[in-house]
């Protein structure tokens, strides 16, 4: 939509995106919420003229001088593709955790610089080691590790 389409017209002329009457109460209430007062967030998946989109939105209210309410002012922008991203990325995390998991491999990143240790939930599972319990330096790991595998342990982290 072009911007001489939505500049100056009334709301419900400019979001003709709203077809669903679910929509279009939700953000009846939303509007009431703006009007009086409220700074709101909102992110419906709508149906478009052309299929689903998630459209991220915001209304404020708009005051005069004295700073009396005399409007609302509104901005949406089409998140569809970030959360399509997003939802990809969700399941992708998810598959690679199960699979972790179930096979008894624990992923782990240790920053050398601060030396602190961050581990996923199957690196605590693998350690019997509650997250809350776990401090994240080495000296943790380290007491973590069996004594019989402690120097093989120091061996493979000189060698890296």
């Amino acid at each position: 939509m072009a911007r001489e389409d939505v500049i100056g017209k009334p709301f419900w002329d400019t979001y003709w995106w709203c077809y669903d009457p679910q929509v279009q109460a939700s953000l009846r209430a939303v509007m009431a919420r703006a009007a009086a007062g409220e700074v709101v967030r909102y992110a419906p998946v709508v149906r478009m003229k052309d299929g689903l989109a998630t459209v991220d939105a915001m209304f404020s209210p708009a005051r005069d001088a004295s700073g009396a309410i005399n409007g609302i002012i509104g901005f949406g922008v089409d998140i569809t593709e970030r959360k399509q991203a997003e939802d990809t990325l969700r399941e992708k995390e998810e598959r690679l955790a199960l699979a972790s998991v179930n096979n008894g491999v624990g992923i782990w990143d240790w920053n050398l610089q601060t030396q602190e240790m961050i581990w996923d939930d199957s690196m605590y599972a693998l350690y019997h080691i509650r997250r809350e319990d776990f401090s994240g330096t080495e000296e943790a790991w380290r007491a973590a590790l069996h004594p019989d595998d402690l120097a093989r342990g120091d061996k493979e982290v000189a060698d890296a």
